[in-house]
């Protein structure tokens, strides 16, 4: 279950929130920001693993948890992404 607040008129106004980094995440959607839920054990466990595998294969690729991705007029944590192939 997400938790939502009050509707906030930018990006940029969501984007300069003191508890922006605070846990578990928000995100800006459609004009609101969201709290999203904690992940339980489980997830965090497959995500420890998968980070693992994707950092050992080589230095080409790098496995983020989380990473805030700020794009077009939304702004939302990414977790359990593949990885980024880092330059």
């Amino acid at each position: 279950m997400t938790v939502s607040i009050a509707p906030i008129a930018t990006l940029a106004e969501f984007l300069d929130r003191p508890d922006l980094e605070d846990s578990p995440a928000w995100e800006y959607l459609d004009g609101r920001a969201v709290q999203k839920p904690m992940p339980k054990f489980r997830h965090s466990l497959l995500q420890k693993r998968l980070i693992g595998a994707i950092d050992a294969v080589g230095d080409r690729y790098t496995a983020m948890p989380e990473l805030r991705c700020t794009f077009g007029d939304r702004s939302m944590m990414l977790e359990d992404s593949p990885g980024e192939e880092t330059p």
